[in-house]
């Protein structure tokens, strides 16, 4: 982590003179816009129940380079839709030339005590990127560092390719190809909350539950691959998009749970189980969707 905050550091401090020296040819903006996501998949694992969310955004990009964002996310498989987490995005966006970008960014979120998104045991990340286009393909790279009771880290690496209508279009098709890899103890903390919600229904006179999920099979690896396409339009004031993406799980997450029940008289019942749902034993591929439209001012 020391080393990450180091690099971080130093990279702040490089890509500032390039942004100084390219000022001039940016300008500020803001942008507000939605979004409709029809099911949240991370890593290429969905949850068991549909996860379909609707954002809205308001964004804040300064000539420098450096930008803000805020989102809310409502849920809306439920009979009360409601806000399901907020998140605030911060970052360095630089443009090195014609051919290289990346950026350096962070985020804090805060999910409702209830939610069933796989990430809401991840309060914060931080991370950086970067792509290079060779002409013919785009190739891009991340990595981030997600903080919760334990840290993981999750790497990106994918090659896209913008085609237009012709020269002057504003309208475009962009098909891509990622490959993700990554620690999962996010799923730890996860599989914990949910099976312990599940259990309280089973002894609701308990005094208290407590779960704890280990991974039987813990490392950085492959996690998924994705093949998407990106349609939209990008005008000078007005954007939108459609994103319909395949998700191709790779290397079923195996857990183990423990529970201690502490009934109403103050004995306890221990209980131990496999807890690796049989999604995650025999992984499907998974088709998801986004869309949006956003304002630029």
């Amino acid at each position: 982590m020391k080393r990450f905050c180091i690099f971080l550091f130093i990279s702040l401090l490089s890509v500032k003179s390039y942004a100084q020296a390219d000022e001039n040819n940016k300008s500020s903006f803001f942008k507000i816009g939605t979004s409709y996501l029809n099911n949240f998949i991370y890593l290429g694992r969905p949850d068991s129940l549909l996860l379909p969310y609707l954002t809205a955004n308001v964004e804040y990009h300064h000539a420098s380079g450096l930008y803000a964002s805020f989102s809310s996310s409502i849920m809306t498989n439920s009979s009360k839709p409601n806000i399901d987490y907020n998140s605030i995005d911060v970052g360095y966006e630089i443009k090195v030339n014609e051919n290289l970008n990346g950026s350096v960014y962070g985020n804090w979120s805060s999910y409702n005590k209830s939610s069933l998104n796989p990430n809401s045991s991840i309060g914060k990340y931080v991370g950086g990127n970067f792509s290079y286009n060779l002409g013919v393909l785009e190739l891009s790279a991340s990595n981030d560092f997600m903080f919760s009771k334990k840290t993981d880290m999750a790497t990106s690496v994918g090659v896209s390719h913008d085609f237009y209508l012709d020269e002057e279009s504003q309208y475009y098709i962009t098909p891509s190809l990622y490959t993700y890899f990554g620690t999962q103890h996010y799923y730890e903390y996860y599989t914990s909350r949910r099976l312990g919600r599940n259990t309280l229904k089973s002894y609701p006179n308990a005094r208290s539950i407590t779960s704890n999920t280990l991974l039987d099979n813990p490392g950085y690896k492959l996690m998924c691959m994705e093949l998407s396409t990106i349609a939209g339009y990008e005008g000078e004031k007005i954007l939108w998009f459609v994103q319909p993406t395949l998700a191709i799980p790779k290397n079923p997450i195996y857990t183990t749970t423990y529970t201690t029940i502490t009934l109403m008289n103050g004995s306890k019942i221990n209980l131990t189980r496999n807890s690796t749902p049989q999604s995650e034993i025999k992984l499907k591929n998974v088709f998801y969707f986004e869309t949006g439209v956003s304002f630029k001012f």
